[in-house]
Parts: structure tokens; sequence; C-alpha cells
């Protein structure tokens, strides 16, 4: 059983989001129970890209819950999301979400 896994991306839009949080999903139906989803922007200050970031992340519909408790202190947002298989039996795993700025 896999532990752990994750996904980097960079920036382009919502459904890049979307995109990224679908692979996860993949993981966490082979066994993953916490992930890490990694996104990449090239802007200096990119404050309302993260913002859609997380919109998008707690659109999506699998994504259970939101957890902002360390947004301020480590800037990383955490969710819970169920796999993409039978909704009444896939698996929930932990989703960090970690913003990183190369402006």
């Amino acid at each position: 059983m896999r532990a752990s896994s994750g996904a980097m991306y960079f920036y382009d839009g919502p459904k890049s989001v979307t995109k990224a949080l679908d692979q996860l999903l993949g993981y966490t139906d082979n066994g993953g129970r916490r992930t890490s989803l990694l996104i990449f922007y090239r802007e200096k200050d990119p404050d309302a890209r993260i913002v859609d970031t997380i919109a998008a992340i707690r659109a999506h519909p699998h994504c259970e819950s939101f957890d902002s408790s360390h947004a301020d202190e480590d800037r990383q947002w955490g969710f819970v999301v169920r796999g993409s298989g039978d909704p009444g039996r896939a698996p929930r795993a932990e989703v960090a979400f970690i913003p990183f700025v190369i402006a």
C-alpha cells in the first residue's frame, strides 16, 4: 500500500488545478492516503491565483472538506478528497496544497 504521493504542476488556470487533483485521485484509488499538490506560479504576486486554486479544489466534486488552519503560518491548505471510484467505497485521502512562486 502506498502511503503518500504527490503531483507538481505549473498553474495554467483552474482547469490545470482540476487536472492535477484528478491525477491525485488516481493515487488514492491505488492506496495512497496522504498526498501533496505542489503548484508553481510564474507571477510575482500570485495571491489571486492561489485563491482561484483553492476555489477550484473546493469545487471539485470529490472534495469533502477544507482546512485553512495552517494558511497563515505555513502557507499550506488541507483538503480531504474521496477517490474517483465508487462514491460509497472510494478511499479518502488528505491533500496538502502548497504553492510555490518562481517569478
